[in-house]
């Protein structure tokens, strides 16, 4: 688990941040304060924790729907997580790329313990 994560349970920060701008424009969300959450995850679309970030958004969105029937806002963000799509594709494959080296290394490593190639 990252550093960056938070323990289970809760919520990535940007879930509040989200939170704190419905509240504050009137149980809406305006495109002024969209485009802040937009730079935001931006912001986190090479770091580990951006997955966690959407998933906070979307759990944030699920809420909105669900218990404040404030469904314009609830799509805002389930828009605005779909789309950084393109962005979590590319964390996916850097973090796959990231793990074959070091599979591959591990293998050096044994290879070169066992004596094997």
């Amino acid at each position: 688990m990252s550093s960056d994560r938070p323990a289970d349970g809760e919520l990535h920060p940007i879930a509040t941040e989200a939170s704190t701008y419905f509240v504050q424009g009137g149980n809406k969300l305006s495109q002024e304060n969209l485009e802040k959450l937009t730079v935001a995850l931006e912001a986190l679309a090479d770091k580990d924790e951006f997955g966690y970030a959407l998933a906070s958004l979307v759990q944030v969105a699920q809420y909105l729907d669900r218990t404040l029937n404030a469904k314009e806002a609830s799509n805002a963000l389930l828009e605005l997580a779909l789309s950084q799509t393109y962005a979590l594709e590319q964390l996916n494959k850097k973090q796959q790329a990231k793990k074959a080296d070091a599979d591959r290394e591990k293998a050096k490593a044994f290879n070169k313990f066992t004596g094997t190639k």
